[in-house]
């Protein structure tokens, strides 16, 4: 239900419900973003627009791995990044000062590496 739920929002943001394509992907215990970037992958290439490259919009901590994991999958397609840091629970400029923020970054730092690794031997 993530990808309805992310759907609504972008609608209540002001995104023309016309021009929203949701892919949900499937469930899956580890590699959720590598997976759903596959599912974009195959989505572009049945809908014949491979070429043209992405823009992926994603929360400001997973940016660095999600580029990575998109870029793997879509290769060659060229791959911009937007990360908002809006919904943080924490000031994304002084993250070490809460926990929140350390926990959040240290976190992703760690599936960072476990993504630099899984894209290496794949």
């Amino acid at each position: 239900w993530f990808h309805v739920d992310r759907a609504c929002i972008l609608i209540k943001l002001g995104m023309n419900q016309s021009q929203l394509i949701v892919l949900p992907a499937p469930d899956t215990i580890r590699d959720r973003t590598y997976t759903s970037a596959l599912v974009l992958g195959e989505w572009l290439k049945q809908a014949h627009l491979s070429g043209r490259g992405i823009n992926l919009f994603t929360v400001g901590p997973h940016a660095r791995r999600s580029w990575l994991l998109f870029r793997k999958a879509l290769a060659p397609e060229s791959i911009g990044i937007l990360a908002n840091s809006d919904d943080l629970d924490y000031d994304s400029r002084y993250w070490w000062t809460s926990s929140s923020g350390f926990r959040s970054i240290f976190s992703e730092l760690l599936a960072y590496f476990y993504a630099l690794v899984f894209t290496l031997i794949r």
